[in-house]
């Protein structure tokens, strides 16, 4: 007796492929910011999914949680325990005036995860110098409240600015390049904690790989 085929053997002998039921494995970006971080990069998402078919809800998953260092990093690992779904997780947070060994627990305590894998997004001293080197390059730290002075001397910025994204967007690759040159400094004279790195940030990262989703630019992961 020729044995019955299934369902799917049969669709492939006929040249159709079977239909896939499979839900897409998303990206978690978790936030030490409520507002400024999430709307930095929900500006990149959108503009990424501006002409796609595919919403953005389908792929990404973007939280602010006033979270930091070591409670940012168990909150996205509750997360992750909730929802088996992730295919990556980031975590942006800064390190600010918390103390050194939390930050960099945090960093190397996110980097132990493979299951999904973690990704630490971190800045030194605050978010602000990422968005401070999309105008100028510098390599001398500051208080990290004085970033945002700074900013004010090239774009009208206050905290929680709901189009971060556009004021900047036009300065991404600087901003790319200045934050490799930072890290590049710091190798160069010897700093590897990431606390000593001041300043610097890894924002670049989670640019570059965000940009692999955008079918114009050139895939830089």
């Amino acid at each position: 007796m020729t044995p019955k085929k299934t369902p799917a053997e049969a669709m492939r002998r006929k040249g159709r492929r079977p239909e896939r039921n499979l839900r897409p494995q998303r990206i978690l970006i978790v936030c030490e910011g409520k507002q400024t971080e999430p709307n930095y990069i929900n500006g990149i998402i959108d503009e990424i999914y501006h002409n796609l078919s595919v919403t953005r809800d389908e792929t990404f998953e973007v939280i602010g949680t006033g979270l930091n260092t070591l409670g940012l990093l168990r909150h996205a690992e509750e997360l992750c325990t909730l929802n088996r779904c992730y295919r990556k997780v980031f975590l942006v947070f800064d390190k600010d005036e918390f103390p050194s060994g939390h930050f960099n627990d945090a960093i190397y305590l996110t980097q132990k995860h493979d299951e999904p894998p973690f990704v630490a997004i971190w800045s030194n001293p605050c978010f602000e110098l990422w968005l401070l080197l999309h105008f100028q390059y510098l390599k001398s730290a500051l208080p990290w409240t004085d970033y945002a002075n700074k900013l004010k001397t090239y774009i009208d910025y206050k905290k929680n600015l709901p189009d971060i994204y556009d004021l900047v967007k036009a300065k991404t690759d600087t901003a790319l390049s200045h934050a490799e040159g930072l890290y590049a400094f710091h190798d160069s004279i010897g700093n590897t904690s990431p606390s000593k790195r001041d300043p610097a940030t890894k924002v670049d990262v989670l640019v570059r790989f965000l940009r692999t989703y955008q079918p114009s630019l050139p895939d830089v992961r």
